[in-house]
């Protein structure tokens, strides 16, 4: 988990949201309504990508019979594509099924997605980082020319400057491991540091389909949330801070112990 302690930040609101607290940050230039487009931004991800929203894409997708095309929003085919592109290139790390895997789906040129097989997604793993990452845009678009967008610890900082962000201990939440200054990047964080069983994270390990026991925490530091967030997967489940697909995407990663 990771925070952001900027001081210079005057408007800063949080609501619920993606399962946890988002908390939105701007310059005091802007007008304070510019922050509600970057909460609007996030509900719309929301929206298409939960599979807990009657209605959603991914809800669709996850009770169409196999052997059928769906038609899904624009947004969520990027996003599918993009978990597609990570899963053959982490060689099935990077996994989004709860059932299946994703190597039954397939993206028509028409933007529809096809399911070879029975096959049921949840995009918690990446599309967090997507929803971050379409806050800034809106946010920008909105006149904002300096702050951040921290979805429980999946955050990205824009405009110019450092920002410092705090760093928590991932086996001492209350407690803050270290610090770093980045700007204009996006940072996201693993660990089962809020588990309800003790060692055990969020993360499936989709080789043995078990939670992932982690004593540590990994964080990747990338240009867009969306990559950090699935990174944080990929060297989670290889135990590899130098996995290759970071310099692909030219991302970072370290751990935290």
């Amino acid at each position: 988990m990771a925070e952001v302690a900027d001081a210079r930040a005057v408007w800063r609101r949080a609501r619920p949201l993606l399962g946890t607290l988002v908390e939105i940050g701007a310059d005091p230039s802007c007008d304070a309504s510019a922050i509600d487009t970057g909460f609007a931004a996030i509900e719309g991800v929301e929206a298409l990508m939960s599979r807990y929203r009657a209605g959603s894409d991914i809800v669709r997708l996850n009770g169409a019979p196999a052997g059928t095309w769906i038609g899904v929003a624009a947004p969520t085919r990027r996003v599918l594509d993009l978990a597609l592109r990570l899963h053959h290139l982490s060689d099935g790390l990077f996994e989004c099924a709860i059932e299946g895997t994703l190597s039954d789906l397939l993206i028509g040129h028409d933007g529809s997605v096809w399911k070879q097989r029975p096959l049921a997604i949840d995009l918690g793993g990446i599309a967090k980082g997507e929803a971050v990452d379409r806050a800034v845009l809106a946010l920008r678009l909105a006149g904002v020319r300096r702050g951040w967008v921290n979805a429980g610890g999946d955050l990205r900082v824009f405009g110019s400057g450092e920002h410092r962000i705090e760093l928590r201990d991932p086996n001492r939440p209350a407690q803050r491991a270290g610090a770093a200054f980045i700007r204009a990047a996006a940072l996201a964080s693993s660990s089962a540091c809020y588990s309800d069983h003790a060692g055990q994270s969020a993360i499936v390990d989709p080789r043995s389909r078990q939670p992932l026991r982690m004593r540590h925490g990994v964080t990747v530091l990338a240009a867009r949330c969306v990559i950090a967030d699935a990174l944080t997967k990929v060297v989670a489940l290889s135990a590899d801070v130098h996995h290759p697909l970071l310099a692909r995407f030219g991302a970072r990663a370290w751990v935290i112990h």
